[in-house]
């Protein structure tokens, strides 16, 4: 017996009391411990490994469980399986449901984080979809991958129009980018405002040099162009409307002098316009007439032509007539034809000639014009005047 006082390994005797000591004694209880030290380890591993062993056999076999991983690894038919034939219950129906919304704002956050791309995301959004449980809840899910991706694409392109200085189509794809779109939206409005001033500023010194040069049209489309995508620029639209009406004035201009030309060019000239009375008294056999007096202006003979006529009243108005014993319903614009006429270069044609009108009538004025000649050379011509003459008095009165 000692008085446990803790000596020296080695120590024969004991350092307090002065006693032998029995040192292969405790050295064998002291290799005994060491011994039992890897087999109490070794044991407690074992025990550890069975109880997770034990406790994941119980998660599988628990159906919710199962149902749940399956989701999360992505393992839908295997997850329709569980739901399908395992779940049962309103219990399980109203649990299953929580998971798969969890599961679809999971699969949103962490696409809006690029965990996954958004083919994977839409995917696995539209498999939890076939669970019919939170429809509504993930379209909205997906509608804001899809308003994201959009919005991410749009700044992407953005950055590489902006790269290549195509600053009109860089502004329009910035424009694009959701202020959901948290990653991208700041930087977006940072490139917007930069690039909307460098377009302002070359957009009014370009159109201003095309307005030096007299190519008011070009100018016109410069700025167009810059306004469609600059919000609300007060330089930009003033110039654009004062240029936009000098480029009337020219169009106009320049179309005045095309309806002249095409007035002076004709082949076939329209001298009189008339309504003829051939009889006060019997107007079913002799009904009033249309009639052409025009001039061959040509150096050819007119074989056939088909001419048109607008009739108004007395008061300048537009009326509507037809041909007498017509079936077909009034109109403003009479058409006429005449076949095997013979009019000779520089010959005058029509004074005891007309197209018969339907009595009664409210007809007191017409205009004409010709429209297309036959000529007996075969060849044909067609006058470019006649657009430019029915565009003019068409339903519109007459004026003094």
């Amino acid at each position: 017996m000692t008085c446990d006082y803790k000596n020296k390994k080695g120590s024969k005797f004991c350092n307090k009391c002065g006693q032998e000591l029995n040192t292969a004694s405790n050295e064998s209880k002291y290799e005994t411990i060491r011994q039992r030290k890897p087999m109490i380890l070794m044991a407690s591993i074992v025990v550890i490994v069975i109880g997770l062993v034990v406790s994941f056999a119980v998660i599988l076999n628990n159906p919710l469980n199962a149902f749940e991983s399956h989701l999360k690894s992505r393992e839908f038919e295997e997850a329709h399986v569980v739901f399908e034939e395992e779940l049962e219950g309103e219990e399980d129906m109203n649990e299953a449901e929580s998971i798969v919304l969890n599961e679809s704002e999971n699969i949103e956050k962490r696409y809006i984080s690029k965990d996954f791309d958004f083919e994977d995301a839409e995917s696995w959004l539209n498999e939890l979809k076939e669970f019919d449980m939170n429809a509504s809840t993930i379209d909205d899910s997906l509608t804001h991958v899809q308003t994201i991706e959009d919005s991410r694409q749009a700044f992407s392109e953005g950055e590489t129009f902006m790269n290549d200085g195509e600053i009109h189509s860089a502004i329009s794809q910035f424009q694009d980018v959701n202020e959901k779109d948290e990653g991208n939206y700041e930087q977006a409005q940072e490139h917007i405002n930069e690039l909307s001033q460098e377009l302002e500023s070359d957009s009014l010194n370009e159109a201003k040099q095309l307005a030096n040069e007299e190519d008011f049209e070009e100018a016109v489309n410069v700025l167009e162009k810059a306004d469609r995508v600059l919000d609300d620029n007060d330089d930009i639209a003033t110039l654009l409307d004062e240029y936009d009406k000098r480029l009337a004035e020219i169009k106009e201009q320049e179309r005045i002098e095309e309806i002249k030309k095409a007035k002076s060019d004709q082949l076939v000239v329209v001298q009189e316009s008339n309504i003829v009375e051939q009889s006060a008294e019997h107007k079913a056999l002799y009904p009033d007439m249309l009639q052409m007096i025009l001039r061959n202006e040509s150096d050819k003979t007119i074989e056939n032509m088909e001419v048109r006529f607008l009739v108004y009243d007395e008061d300048g108005y537009p009326v509507k007539t037809r041909p007498s014993m017509s079936v077909s319903g009034k109109v403003h614009e009479f058409r006429g034809n005449a076949e095997s006429i013979n009019v000779q270069p520089g010959e005058t044609f029509g004074r005891d000639n007309g197209w018969e009108i339907e009595s009664p009538h409210d007809a007191e004025q017409a205009l004409s014009v010709v429209k297309t000649v036959d000529f007996y050379d075969g060849s044909t011509w067609d006058n470019s005047y006649y657009d430019y003459w029915i565009e003019e008095y068409k339903d519109e009165p007459l004026e003094d």
